[in-house]
């Protein structure tokens, strides 16, 4: 009875998946790998590697900023960037860290300058050991590739950085001169504003997806798991501020002077199974786009 009950539900499955041209599939292969690689334990130790690297990350950025920018304008861009990524209650955080950073700089030696690269490089180098995980074609990569691809995001991460940067002063310049006044200039940066975000993290994802495993994906495998991220990750940001701003959750009441940092770890958490949740999707609609 039950092995006929198999059966028919297996065959009821074929067939829904050939009516979706194999979407039921690829989410089966990908709810069975994410279980296989224990996805929630992985990105709890994801966040924890990320708890130690962000400070790290945000020392060197403030480093490297006021050595050509005034203090007042790295904090600002650096602010401004927190306020997309992080929540509310994680936010706060950052900010008072960014504060004390701010007031008591110094400057920061050949030695320090590289030892923080190395430090903020330590989350990177485990998320891309996890994402290689997530492609079946890919082979075990080695230690060394693993921190040689985290050190280069971390460059990147300052390149992006000084560019935005210099395309806010540009930007700055060309409104005091009046050079936009022809244009809809409000309507422009209201629409960059919304589309921006998206589409960077588009671009993160896709990146990741594609380059960081050691089998290099096919371009519809990484669109997709780059577009499923890029909704989910938003998505979740919109709940989790949501939630955390209702007064539902009582984070005070519970972990006291903790609350801001439990909050911050939690949501953490959460984009880091997302980020793995978009490669294992990329992973499975790779196997199938291969065996086409």
């Amino acid at each position: 009875m039950l092995e006929k009950l198999t059966e028919r539900l297996n065959g009821w499955f074929i067939q829904a998946d050939e009516r979706s041209r194999g979407a039921l599939g690829v989410l089966s292969s990908t709810v069975k790998r994410l279980g296989l690689v224990r996805a929630p334990e992985a990105a709890a130790s994801l966040a924890y590697y990320a708890l130690f690297t962000l400070f790290p990350l945000l020392i060197l950025v403030v480093a490297v900023g006021t050595s050509y920018l005034r203090s007042d304008v790295v904090y600002g861009a650096v602010a401004e960037a927190l306020h997309g990524v992080f929540p509310v209650v994680g936010e706060e955080l950052i900010r008072n860290n960014l504060e004390t950073l701010m007031q008591r700089r110094t400057s920061v030696g050949v030695f320090g300058l590289v030892a923080l690269i190395w430090a903020a490089s330590s989350f990177f180098a485990v998320l891309v050991q996890h994402i290689n995980l997530a492609f079946p074609a890919a082979r075990p990569g080695n230690v060394i590739r693993h921190r040689l691809f985290a050190l280069l995001i971390v460059l990147l991460v300052l390149l992006l950085f000084m560019a935005s940067l210099i395309l806010s002063g540009i930007t700055s310049v060309f409104r005091s001169a009046q050079v936009f006044s022809l244009l809809p200039t409000e309507t422009v940066w209201k629409t960059v504003s919304v589309v921006g975000p998206w589409v960077l993290s588009f671009l993160m994802f896709a990146a990741l997806y594609r380059w960081a495993p050691t089998h290099m994906a096919s371009w519809q495998a990484t669109v997709v798991g780059a577009l499923c991220a890029v909704f989910a990750w938003q998505l979740a940001a919109m709940l989790f501020g949501w939630f955390v701003s209702s007064g539902i959750s009582n984070y005070e009441l519970v972990y006291g002077s903790l609350a801001a940092l439990m909050g911050l770890l939690v949501w953490i958490y959460v984009s880091c199974y997302i980020v793995l949740l978009g490669a294992h999707l990329a992973g499975s609609v790779d196997v199938r786009v291969r065996r086409r």
